[in-house]
């Protein structure tokens, strides 16, 4: 059985890693003790960093950047984009995201990613919570 990955469009180290890792196997067979948990805990290690990557890449994707966004009549501001790490079932992820604030007055900070994907905290639901009015940043629509 040979290790195919022709035509993958993954742009990290993760898949090479695990590519290194049953070459030396596979070369290495025979020429020195192996243990077969040991194997399993590596190649588990190594899938699920590139799970990881993985999902990082799919949740910066619902990041919204935009100087501002409207959300149930209301209007927000752009306020920066800080790092948030959540977890997920992949781990620990860690991703860029945009805060936005009320154009008019105090108030609380949104998240658009977070509201689209359904973060609480630093939890990742699985099912998205509905977001009333939607988030409209004159592209896309939210909700």
């Amino acid at each position: 059985m040979e290790l195919f990955h022709i035509g993958l469009n993954l742009h990290s180290a993760a898949p090479e890693r695990i590519n290194e890792y049953i070459a030396r196997r596979r070369e290495r067979f025979g020429e020195e003790t192996h243990n077969f948990e040991h194997f399993e805990q590596e190649l588990h290690t190594l899938v699920m960093a590139l799970e990881s990557e993985l999902v990082g890449e799919e949740l910066s994707r619902y990041d919204l950047s935009a100087e501002e966004i409207e959300v149930e009549g209301k209007t927000y501001q752009v306020g920066g984009a800080l790092p948030e790490t959540c977890l997920s079932a992949a781990g620990l992820v860690t991703v860029k995201r945009h805060l936005y604030h009320l154009a008019k007055g105090g108030g609380k900070s949104i998240c658009p990613l977070e509201l689209r994907v359904g973060i609480i905290g630093v939890r990742i639901l699985h099912s998205p919570r509905s977001t009333p009015g939607g988030i409209r940043d004159g592209a896309s629509d939210v909700g």
